[in-house]
């Protein structure tokens, strides 16, 4: 579906700016195709047969999983001796052997029943293959930004103006 093009605006203060972002700028975006809902595991399952295609999770042979999502059995392999372990600053997120989009929450799982659901362990090389083998493209930052904040102009977040960390 289109997005009509606008005025992008990030106004965040830089005190809020985690993620680099610079001073707030006005620009002119000219209007962007985008889908309006994530690659599924069926539609990356077709991409991956037809292009013969490996993800980098695959050729690495391990991906991060959340924690909550991890059987215990993947769990217990994460945290032994051998295993890849956590993140230090993150520890719910878990290094895991066998973790790619076919077996989404480590090599005990699988998209069995989840047809529809978002594809993920998509790297960026990944998505940039899906989406030339689509006849698509990533969006750029500010086409993903103004996206994401659903036409939302002049605030410093997509939901408003409310900084919700600080309650």
């Amino acid at each position: 579906s289109a997005i009509a093009g606008a005025t992008g605006l990030d106004k965040r203060p830089s005190s809020l700016s985690r993620d680099g972002a610079k001073t707030a700028s006005h620009r002119r975006m000219p209007p962007f195709l985008m889908d309006p809902t994530a690659v599924s595991n069926d539609q990356f399952k077709r991409f991956v047969q037809d292009a013969d295609f490996k993800t980098e999770a695959e050729n690495f042979r391990w991906s991060f999983v959340l924690e909550i999502l991890a059987s215990n059995e993947t769990i217990n392999q994460t945290d032994a001796k051998h295993g890849l372990g956590r993140v230090a600053s993150s520890p719910w997120w878990m290094g895991v052997y066998g973790a790619n989009w076919r077996k989404p929450e480590g090599p005990d799982s699988s998209i069995m029943g989840k047809k529809k659901n978002p594809a993920v362990h998509i790297s960026w090389n990944d998505a940039r293959a899906y989406c030339a083998w689509a006849g698509r493209r990533l969006p750029t930052e500010p086409e993903w930004e103004m996206a994401a904040r659903g036409g939302l102009e002049d605030e410093p977040f997509p939901w408003g103006d409310r900084d919700d960390d600080a309650h």
